[in-house]
């Protein structure tokens, strides 16, 4: 685009030299995410509190519907917004990129219960010389049928190890069909330990 009008051209730059940062100012994200955040932060109720100024706390939401599953012959079903059921019960597991350093301080597990058999969420970590621990699991309760959460707090957090440790979430449906649905999980973090 070519600007033939001078007076054009130096309002034009005038207008982009004035949102740009002055020589050696500093930009910084946190800031802006520090004001926005803290309005919308509230108390959950359950333990998964979080007061109101932004405290570097986050939540890492996972889709049971990104997990793969065990065995090849466990047949599932996608149902809705993220959730899945397996016909004849079976396990998803989805490999976690999580931030090293980071302190993992609870789950919650997003599911639909609707028989007397139980679904869960496992939080679990494989270490390089084989194995798997678990970390943290949050089964379902209640029968009702309807969308419901539980969140439970790790009884000693963990910092995330990267260099050690691959991290797993493992979706286990005990029942099958539609009466039992994962739908995902919600990691409660803070970036510094």
């Amino acid at each position: 685009m070519e600007i033939k009008n001078k007076k054009s051209k130096a309002v034009l730059l005038a207008l982009v030299a004035a949102s740009m940062p002055a020589f050696g100012d500093k930009y910084s994200q946190h800031d802006q995410l520090t004001a926005s955040y803290s309005e919308a932060l509230k108390s959950k109720g359950d333990g998964e509190s979080v007061n109101k100024d932004f405290d570097g706390g986050y939540w890492l939401n996972i889709a049971a519907a990104g997990g793969t599953t065990i065995y090849s012959d466990d047949p599932y079903t996608y149902s809705q917004n993220g959730c899945v059921y397996y016909d004849a019960g079976g396990w998803l597991e989805i490999n976690l990129r999580l931030p090293d350093g980071h302190r993992i301080n609870g789950i919650r597990h997003y599911y639909v219960d609707g028989d007397t058999g139980s679904s869960s969420a496992q939080l679990y970590v494989a270490p390089s010389n084989g194995g798997f621990t678990p970390l943290q699991t949050v089964a379902s309760t209640g029968d009702s049928g309807t969308y419901s959460s539980l969140y439970e707090a790790m009884d000693t957090p963990h910092i995330v190890d990267n260099a050690n440790n691959a991290y797993v979430i493992r979706f286990t449906s005990g029942g099958g069909g539609s009466t039992q649905e994962m739908c995902g999980v919600r990691l409660n973090m803070t970036p510094n330990p």
